[in-house]
């Protein structure tokens, strides 16, 4: 069972995402990468209707005849299960509150895109911009270009690090376009300041690059590797900063990083 996007329109929350789409915490579609949660009264429905349908599979368990009842049991799981898929709609989140920022003219924020077509990259861009946070600081995006279906992206009034991620992963994920993840390697640069929400003290102001995890299953997470060696994850559901063992860093994202 699959239910659409209120934003895209897309049939993007199949059930496994059913499942995890509550009131009280956002998350992404995977088609637009706007933010969702669960409809406020179909929340508070939820724990009414499992009760219901259990009840409803207890009674059928309880007149069935007895070799019927391997059958009965099943009816009861049905009808304890089928309400988490049935009832979660995805209605559109709220705006949650931007680090504080102090743009940087002098930035060194930077995005490699390779893969895209020059018309591509155009339409790709102005979607994201038309989708943009509208807390978010102004910015604007200078593109240019390295060679063929190779750009480089800067940002010469600055742009919030939250919004830089967005970008990133915008642009390996556009509504606009559907191409193979292979065909389209994305790779942003920057030095890490304090607008990096929850970002260790020790880390700002080291240079780190910043990529979509290779063979990528959640969709939502950027990855961020600093020159030092330190590896982070953020979900753009919660824009949070969190430390990792490991990278997950694609040839193709090493061999930009190996030579920017």
């Amino acid at each position: 069972m699959w239910k659409s996007c209120p934003y895209c329109r897309d049939y993007s929350f199949d059930e496994q995402a059913l499942l995890n789409l509550t009131y009280f915490k956002d998350q992404p579609c995977k088609s637009c990468g706007k933010l969702v949660r669960n409809d406020g009264l179909r929340q508070l429905l939820l724990l009414p209707a499992i009760l219901a349908g259990l009840l409803s599979g207890a009674v059928i368990l309880f007149i069935i005849p007895p070799w019927l009842t391997p059958i009965g049991w099943l009816l009861l799981v049905i009808f304890g299960f089928v309400p988490l898929l049935l009832l979660p709609k995805p209605i559109k989140a709220d705006g949650r509150v931007l680090a504080l920022f102090d743009p940087d003219p002098k930035n060194d924020k930077a995005i490699m895109v390779e893969g895209w077509e020059s018309e591509q990259l155009d339409l790709i861009i102005a979607g994201f911009i038309a989708k943009e946070d509208s807390t978010a600081p102004h910015y604007t995006i200078e593109i240019d270009q390295q060679r063929e279906d190779c750009y480089l992206l800067t940002f010469p009034d600055d742009i919030h690090p939250a919004i830089f991620a967005a970008l990133i992963h915008y642009l390996q994920y556009p509504v606009e376009f559907r191409v193979p993840d292979s065909a389209i390697n994305i790779v942003g640069r920057t030095t890490l300041n304090g607008a990096f929400d929850a970002l260790p003290e020790e880390l700002i102001g080291e240079r780190a690059y910043l990529y979509l995890p290779e063979d990528d299953q959640d969709f939502d997470i950027v990855y961020l590797q600093t020159e030092s060696g330190a590896n982070l994850s953020c979900s753009l559901t919660d824009r949070v900063w969190r430390a990792e063992v490991t990278d997950r860093v694609s040839l193709a994202a090493k061999k930009v990083m190996t030579n920017p």
